[in-house]
């Protein structure tokens, strides 16, 4: 499109700032392109003599409710259009706008580039609409990857079961003339803008139907659940409220695999997308990096998916680049009949770092798609980007890509540091969970309760850890009524506290004191054994090497979260417990002789400058507070 098109584009929404929200310009300008679409390029949809379009536009009298009208009729002669083109009421816009806005469409190229120009105007109103407008709008060069990722062939047939606005069934219809396709959206409205969509883009015969894909599946046989070749789709990100009490009823077999958490939607969409596949089948699905690693019930139904061997490849996109989130998804590869030297191993790729910059918006240009493409269709092995790893070697059945790609440049006491975890292993190391009990922090109950009477305990937060010690004289005072339940938490001397959450990781000793003190779930309780020194562990893990492997063990995309469970793992230097005292001796005269020297450093440079200012004659104007 040039830029005098482009220009033409932009003049109908320009034209409806300050009449109508820009969450609606869709709504207007959508049915309006329809309806000069149908007239002017032959298609399958009747077109009655009311809804003609230069009669429509010749004049401005009435024409709001001329239109309405020409809308309605359009429904009337075409079952299948009916509810999808009359979603809002010209008459309640003034007739002089409407008549300049369908002369401002009448020069639009529809003929040529109808389906452009709905893609253009349906990604700008996402972009305007933010969050609620783009959770239905897939980015353009996601449904390309997805619909190439799919490898699309004639004669098959597609189904988006969260179609939105069709994007990726159009996709899939530049692949192939001879491809069936199906879709179903929830949103009544965003499944009439879908319709229109499809019709300008040249796809009438598309079966696309209005409904709740888990709840009521439009597409069914005598069999159950139709099945496809491909289904290409994004899961609704976030989604709690999606059906659980229909997956317990489920007549459809889609649920073999277990039943998701009540608040988390995503697997659910998974298991549905795999149980409509045919035997043959592939989908590509857009998910949130949480049901990759999540535990529970999602872990459990993971780690069946992947016995079965129904996993073919997780890609990692880059974040900032969906317009309804900001947090970066992946796709995952659902392949029925894999090829039998990818079988029982999953392709991971982290193309996370890969994207343009344009303001805040991220995009994925053509570079980066042909080589996602590339490294999956030829199963390329790419240093830190992409990799097979058997599905046995998977640690405890998680999908998270960055498990996989870790990362070995690290900020360490000493500076950065490159590790190299090889040469460590070599040594006589032990699993943390061996030689020391792992425990989370209180999940406390509100403020209020804690503090209406006399504290039964002092809480450590995060803000209390400073330079790997805890400021004991800042501890919160708590009261907890349940004595019993808190045993599990108090903390004793010489545990070890380690932050669980956030890209900072505070960790410290816990020292002796008489105080009853609590972990906060903002932490990890570590307890060695008799056989570990406190002070000896808490020095490796704030080490290169101890941080390498907190570091990536750490998994979330808006907040980094570390368990117990993960860092039990974590091989410790198994040395005697008199060199450990040792060690861990020196290094604690080490650190002092430097807080010593920076004391010493600060004293002499405080001592200059009061003699500078003393040189000056100020002395007398100023008396020091605090250092």
């Amino acid at each position: 499109m040039g830029m005098n098109q482009q220009q033409k584009m932009w003049e109908p929404m320009d034209h409806l700032r300050g009449h109508v929200s820009s969450n609606d310009y869709k709504k207007y300008l959508m049915p309006l392109l329809t309806l000069a679409y149908v007239n002017k390029v032959g298609t399958t949809i009747t077109v009655p003599y009311s809804a003609n379009w230069q009669s429509l536009i010749t004049n401005g009298s009435n024409i709001g409710e001329r239109i309405d009208k020409a809308l309605i009729d359009i429904e009337e002669n075409n079952p299948s259009l009916h509810q999808a083109l009359s979603i809002i009421y010209f008459r309640e816009l003034p007739d002089s706008t409407i008549h300049q806005l369908a002369h401002y469409i009448d020069e639009l190229p529809l003929e040529k580039e109808g389906g452009i120009i709905a893609e253009e105007i349906l990604a700008i109103s996402a972009d305007m609409e933010g969050k609620t407008g783009g959770e239905n709008l897939t980015p353009p060069e996601i449904s390309e990857l997805i619909v190439r990722l799919l490898g699309i062939q004639e004669g098959k047939r597609i189904c988006d079961w969260t179609a939105g606005t069709a994007q990726n069934l159009i996709n899939a219809s530049k692949q192939a003339t001879e491809l069936e396709l199906y879709g179903q959206e929830i949103n009544s409205t965003t499944w009439a803008i879908a319709k229109m969509n499809l019709i300008l883009n040249g796809c009438t015969q598309a079966n696309y139907k209005q409904g709740n894909a888990i709840r009521d599946p439009k597409f069914t046989d005598e069999k159950g659940l139709k099945t496809f070749d491909y289904v290409g789709m994004t899961s609704p990100m976030g989604l709690k409220n999606w059906g659980r009490e229909a997956a317990e009823q489920d007549i459809y077999g889609r649920f073999f695999y277990g039943i998701p958490p009540k608040s988390q939607g995503d697997m659910a969409f998974i298991l549905h997308a795999l149980a409509s596949l045919n035997e043959e089948g592939k989908a590509v699905i857009v998910v949130p990096h949480g049901v990759l690693f999540r535990g529970a019930n999602e872990a459990k139904i993971r780690a069946k998916l992947i016995q079965d061997d129904v996993i073919e490849a997780i890609i990692g996109l880059p974040s900032g680049l969906m317009f309804n989130t900001g947090i970066p998804v992946a796709l995952l590869i659902l392949n029925k009949k894999k090829a039998k030297e990818r079988k029982k191993q999953i392709l991971f790729v982290d193309a996370e770092e890969e994207y343009d910059q344009f303001r805040r918006k991220r995009t994925l240009n053509d570079e980066h798609i042909d080589k996602i493409l590339r490294t999956y269709l030829h199963g390329e092995e790419i240093l830190k980007y992409s990799k097979w790893v058997k599905t046995d070697e998977l640690d405890d059945y998680s999908l998270y890509i960055k498990d996989y790609f870790e990362e070995d440049q690290i900020n360490s006491p000493i500076g950065k540091v490159q590790v190299n975890k090889e040469q460590y292993q070599q040594q006589n190391t032990l699993p943390l969970k061996e030689i020391a009990e792992l425990f989370r922090g209180m999940n406390t109950p509100p403020a209020k309760d804690m503090k209406d009477h006399e504290p039964t305990h002092k809480l450590v937060e995060l803000s209390h850890l400073q330079a790997g010690e805890i400021m004991l004289e800042d501890l919160t005072p708590v009261y907890i009524d349940n004595r019993k339940k808190v045993n599990a938490y108090e903390l004793q001397h010489g545990d070890i506290i380690v932050a669980s959450r956030g890209s900072s990781l505070k960790m410290a000793v816990v020292p002796e004191t008489e105080e009853r003190i609590l972990l906060s779930h903002h932490f990890i309780g570590i307890r060695p054994t008799d056989e570990i020194d406190p002070h000896f562990l808490q020095a490796f893990l704030n080490g290169p090497v101890g941080l390498f492997y907190l570091i990536n063990k750490q998994k979330g995309t808006t907040v980094s979260i570390l368990t117990a469970k993960d860092i039990g793992t974590i091989p410790i230097p198994h040395l005697p417990y008199e060199k450990q005292q040792e060690i861990s001796q020196e290094l604690l005269e080490a650190n002092k002789k430097y807080e010593d020297a920076l004391k010493q450093a600060r004293q002499s440079y405080m001592n200059a400058h009061h003699k500078l200012y003393k040189q000056m004659g100020i002395e007398q104007a100023y008396h020091l507070i605090e250092e």
